[in-house]
């Protein structure tokens, strides 16, 4: 629910910027550029076979360049260089873009039909809800002091995760090809 929420104000946004201040048109042209992203790795996948592997691994890149921009944003609080509000409006967003990006990836294998694919990116985001779900992700500006040694080793977690997963896609591409041209 929280993220239909947050794609109303993104629409509200797009639709008059003017009016909104600079933290959320960031946030707002964030998520275009996913779904920018996302139109062109799904027209992809009607180009060449190949070109759907190479999208897939390029949305998974993306989704590691936002892992690591909320881990830079959490080290920045710890660091003393912004302000947990600051910290707060910056990461959670994040997190909700990371969420549509997984769903993006499930889909994506769907049409690449890597069953492979489908389960990595399928176990990937019931691990992400599980650490949602704990509590462990969302950055609360009030209670950030104390818990930011969590929310830094959870940063760290879902950027190995990611880092995983690039290595994972490029291991299933490569078979993939083998076995569809063998």
């Amino acid at each position: 629910m929280r993220i239909l929420e947050c794609q109303r104000g993104v629409i509200g946004t797009l639709l008059n910027p003017s009016k909104r201040s600079a933290t959320e048109r960031k946030r707002s042209y964030l998520f275009l550029a996913v779904y920018i992203l996302s139109i062109i790795a799904f027209c992809c996948h009607f180009i060449h076979f190949i070109s759907g592997w190479i999208a897939l691994l390029f949305v998974q890149l993306a989704q590691m360049i936002i892992t690591i921009i909320y881990a830079f944003s959490i080290y920045d609080y710890g660091d003393k260089q912004t302000s947990a509000m600051e910290c707060e409006r910056t990461c959670n967003p994040l997190l909700d873009v990371y969420l549509v990006i997984r769903v993006i990836q499930i889909v994506q294998s769907i049409w690449l039909r890597s069953y492979i694919a489908i389960l990595m990116f399928a176990s990937s985001l019931i691990f992400f809800i599980w650490r949602l779900k704990k509590g462990c992700q969302y950055v609360d500006a009030t209670s950030l002091w104390r818990d930011l040694k969590k929310h830094e080793l959870e940063s760290y977690i879902s950027l190995a995760t990611d880092v995983t997963l690039i290595g994972a896609v490029l291991i299933t591409m490569i078979f993939s090809i083998i076995s569809k041209y063998d």
